[in-house]
């Protein structure tokens, strides 16, 4: 009887040590997937900025800025928590850019259709959201300048 006894309390402890490691394991597999889904967001907004930031510079081709309005435009429509608002700067209507801009907003993507006039160089700025603005947006290009280089 005594025997028995000592069996099943060393069947439980062994029962409770396979209870402890699961919970351990399963505790690191959460935590794991939370460190890689902090690194899928950077990725993401590292990727979205790179569709912007590649146009950015001193001497800017009209080429390039079109372009460029191009992927504001795109990335107005397919990320709705990052808009970009585009502002232009000493340039005349007319001859250096024809078109219009709506921003954009809660509810609206916004449109960009400035077209910039070739034979003329520009330096093209942007700015990152901090974390004063809306959460969402931290880290992402939210507004571009544009204006002639002279």
């Amino acid at each position: 009887m005594e025997n028995a006894s000592k069996a099943l309390i060393i069947a439980g402890a062994i029962l409770l040590s396979i209870l402890l490691i699961s919970l351990g394991i399963m505790v690191y597999n959460n935590a794991k997937g939370t460190i890689n889904n902090a690194n899928l967001d950077q990725e993401t907004i590292q990727t979205s900025n790179e569709k912007i930031t590649q146009y950015a510079g001193i001497g800017v081709s009209a080429t390039q800025v079109n372009a460029l309005m191009t992927a504001i435009n795109a990335n107005n429509g397919t990320n709705p928590k990052a808009r970009i608002t585009v502002t232009v700067k000493g340039l005349n209507p007319g001859t250096h850019y024809s078109g219009t801009y709506t921003p954009p907003s809660e509810t609206s993507a916004g449109s960009v259709g400035y077209t910039f006039a070739s034979g003329y160089t520009y330096n093209v700025t942007y700015t990152i959201a901090t974390k004063t603005e809306k959460a969402t947006t931290q880290g992402y290009v939210n507004a571009v300048t544009v204006e002639l280089h002279k």
